[in-house]
């Protein structure tokens, strides 16, 4: 199934797209102190595509405590989910 989804222009260019960005913020991340590592996921977390999951992950992957980059990401999208809602509203 994985091979047919991959078949697919847009998801493809999608997945290239993605993979180099979400490796050079976390390599950009590694290098910050803890606070802006635990603020930085939440604000991966507003990008559509990287939402609190891969926000998460990615916390994790750079040395964020699990608790503290979980609480981040979930603010994070959190708050971009009610901006568009406040926006259309």
């Amino acid at each position: 199934m994985l091979e047919k989804i991959q078949e697919f222009g847009p998801l493809k260019y999608i997945q290239e797209w993605l993979q180099p960005f979400i490796m050079e913020l976390a390599q950009f991340t590694a290098t910050i102190p803890l606070i802006w590592q635990v603020l930085a996921v939440g604000a991966w977390s507003t990008i559509p595509f990287i939402e609190s999951d891969v926000g998460v992950a990615i916390g994790i992957a750079v040395g964020v405590p699990v608790i503290p980059a979980a609480i981040a990401a979930i603010v994070g999208n959190w708050v971009a989910v009610m901006v568009v809602i406040l926006m259309t509203d």
